[in-house]
């Protein structure tokens, strides 16, 4: 056994490595996912921007609806 602090914990991966199998699932992941950063106004770097703008090339007719931390809804 490891006593190493995390050496038996599993792999984390971030949100771009895993993506939903089917296409209205990776829309609504897509949609979740860029609301939860425009939500807590968290920054993307540019390889998670490509991923989130690959994902909703896909998706026409997908709105992402948020309400800001600060307060409001934003469509």
């Amino acid at each position: 056994m490891s006593t190493t602090p995390g050496a038996w914990a599993p792999k984390r991966s971030g949100s771009g490595e895993w993506l939903p199998p089917s296409p209205q699932a990776l829309c609504r992941y897509g949609a979740e996912w860029t609301a939860a950063k425009l939500r807590w106004g968290l920054a993307v770097d540019e390889a998670e921007r490509d991923r989130l703008l690959d994902i909703a090339a896909g998706c026409a007719g997908t709105d992402v609806e948020f309400t800001a931390a600060l307060g409001g809804v934003f469509k």
